[in-house]
């Protein structure tokens, strides 16, 4: 995966359900250096590599101890640029829009 590229894929809709029902609320401060572009997920059916965190990772449950049999990652990515702000806090929904809190 090259990580300087934002991957386009189309997710079959129950994987999207899935990882939908799941998704974490981010906040941020509003002056946080950085503006969070876009969000992605994978979802682990079995235990195995991340593809999107390196160095390289390995997503695992059931060897450690966890009852789980799926697991879903979601990757963030940031512009990498620092941007003016006025501070408070920004709520971000993956997969949403995002709203003042």
């Amino acid at each position: 995966m090259d990580a300087s590229k934002i991957p386009l894929v189309t997710q079959d809709k129950n994987a999207l359900d899935l990882a939908a029902k799941y998704v974490p609320i981010i906040l941020a401060d509003e002056r946080e250096p950085f503006t969070l572009v876009c969000a992605g997920y994978t979802i682990f059916d079995q235990e195995g590599d991340s593809p999107s965190f390196k160095p390289d990772r390995r997503v695992e449950w059931g060897s450690v101890g966890y009852s789980a049999v799926r697991a879903i990652e979601y990757a963030l990515w940031w512009d990498g640029f620092p941007r003016a702000s006025h501070g408070g806090w920004k709520k971000f929904r993956i997969g949403g829009d995002d709203a003042s809190s």
